[in-house]
């Protein structure tokens, strides 16, 4: 139920003409930490103050009452006839006799300030100075340290921070060891560990490595023509692979490195030939060469004619049953079904010509 917010001003609504009335006291403690309001049970108000005042309303009305705290204070309890309400809001209340209400109200207390944390004193030093640099870095927070130093200086960190050092030579020296509060470790990087005091850090450096000069590279750029057609792979001579794709790609080489291509065709293609910065080369592999230089290579494969299936391997007729060899290019049933058929045709002539005789005899006999 939405409640209208009043300013804070005492009014009295007087039901007159009522056959009974009773009055409703309304207070609130301390005055002007905020307002008490009666209210009807449809959400008409009746009356309301921010410190005191008295209410006539119709015996047996049933209403409510509503607290609300002046900015920078709370309601602590509403108590009706020494019943205690903690909330904003009372139940409906029948008001069948002289009643009294109080609102209790306090200030808010300010939050408590963030506690203040405590720090710690890290000192840290590279020895000698200039030879190199000393880090110290959050734990999980990876990249950005808090402080660094090429000779000495002091940083305070929260006590109970977590957290490492790293050390790295300047040109010309090496890393000896990091120190911390006395504590030796021979890497680059120390341990995790807890500042919950003040530390001491010590980089040791000495002379004498050589300056590190890193390796020149070259560019290698790889393509396939037409792209997915095939694969493309740059090997190292040892047969280590450096890059391979099946459209493009680039690989950065150490200069001076000995290296060959090979091509794979997908399926349905057919290696063609490689160009080599404009050079072609039609061997699959290539045979070595040295990077030494940026260098576009590019493999060009073309779609293959359609495979033939494979012909049906027919043993030798000599390793053949006698039933299922050829002679003179006819299959042996063949020959044994001409000769029955010959058989047959002899017999059917000789059957003919015989038939033929008789008739004739018959003929000659019957005109004697």
């Amino acid at each position: 139920m939405s409640v209208e917010v009043l300013d804070y001003r005492e009014f009295t609504v007087n039901v007159t003409g009522a056959p009974a009335m009773v009055t409703v006291t309304l207070n609130v403690q301390p005055a002007g930490y905020g307002g008490l309001f009666l209210y009807r049970e449809d959400g008409v108000v009746l009356g309301g103050t921010s410190g005191s005042t008295t209410v006539t309303i119709v015996k047996g009305t049933r209403g409510y009452l509503v607290a609300q705290a002046a900015p920078g204070n709370q309601l602590s309890k509403i108590t009706v006839n020494g019943t205690e309400y903690t909330s904003p809001q009372t139940p409906i209340i029948t008001f069948d006799r002289n009643m009294s209400a109080t609102a209790y109200f306090g200030a808010v207390a300010p939050p408590a300030p963030p506690p203040t944390p405590t720090k710690v004193n890290v000192r840290m030093e590279v020895r000698p100075s200039g030879a190199g640099t000393i880090r110290l870095y959050r734990w999980f927070v990876i990249g950005i340290p808090i402080a660094d130093t090429t000779s000495s200086t002091i940083v305070q960190v929260d006590k109970g921070m977590q957290g490492y050092f790293n050390a790295y030579p300047a040109s010309g020296y090496k890393l000896i060891k990091i120190a911390v509060d006395g504590k030796e470790y021979y890497g680059y990087m120390t341990p995790i560990m807890t500042f919950d005091r003040d530390v001491t850090a010590i980089a040791y450096f000495e002379a004498g490595a050589p300056p590190i000069i890193p390796t020149p590279k070259a560019n290698v750029s790889l393509s396939v023509s037409p792209s997915n057609s095939g694969t493309i792979t740059l090997y190292k001579s040892d047969g280590s692979v450096l890059g391979s794709t099946t459209s493009s790609t680039t690989v950065q080489v150490d200069k001076g490195t000995s290296c060959y291509l090979k091509a794979d065709p997908a399926s349905g293609y057919k290696f063609t030939k490689f160009t080599i910065d404009g050079r072609e080369d039609y061997s699959n592999p290539t045979s070595s060469f040295t990077v030494d230089r940026d260098i576009s290579a590019t493999a060009l494969f073309e779609q293959a004619p359609p495979t033939k299936p494979p012909e049906e391997k027919r043993p030798p007729e000599e390793e053949k049953p006698w039933w299922e060899r050829t002679y003179y290019g006819l299959p042996l049933w063949a020959w044994i079904a001409i000769g029955v058929g010959g058989i047959a045709a002899i017999g059917a002539v000789a059957y003919a010509e015989e038939r033929r005789r008789e008739e004739l005899m018959f003929i000659l006999m019957g005109r004697r």
